[in-house]
């Protein structure tokens, strides 16, 4: 009989391969069925948008507990902002909230669900009043 040049070698990688392979399948079919988040399906119990007798969109309560999603600081397009005693002009402080079920909808579809809120706040600068600084001495 005649012994083949990679006797052993060979079944050991068949088999780590087949292995692998199998792995691979098995973790691809597993993957595939998991349940996909529907964009249509509308978060559960999320806080719905509400008007007055106007017509005028109401500032949701508790939304301050809501997803910060953005903080930005002087992002402003008028010419004329408020200035210091320095000449520097001062920036209005501006914070977006979401409800946090539709924040959560947005990160496992991409989209926004149906009657998502946004609360923009928007925080002006204040003087300081008395020596309020922090020493970094």
């Amino acid at each position: 009989m005649s012994a083949s040049p990679c006797r052993g070698l060979s079944i050991r990688k068949f088999a780590l391969l087949t292995m692998f392979a199998m792995c691979a399948v098995v973790a691809v079919s597993t993957l595939a069925d998991e349940p996909q988040p529907q964009a249509d399906a509308q978060p559960a119990q999320m806080a719905q948008p509400e008007y007055n007798e106007a017509g005028a969109l109401l500032r949701p309560e508790g939304y301050e507990r809501w997803t910060l999603v953005g903080t930005s600081v002087g992002l402003d397009y008028s010419k004329d902002k408020e200035q210091d005693a320095g000449g520097e002009k001062l920036g209005i402080f501006h914070n977006v909230y979401m409800q946090p079920e539709a924040f959560d909808h947005y990160v496992a579809t991409g989209e926004f669900p149906e009657q998502t809120v946004f609360v923009v706040t928007n925080n002006p600068p204040q003087k300081r009043q008395g020596d309020d600084e922090i020493s970094r001495r």
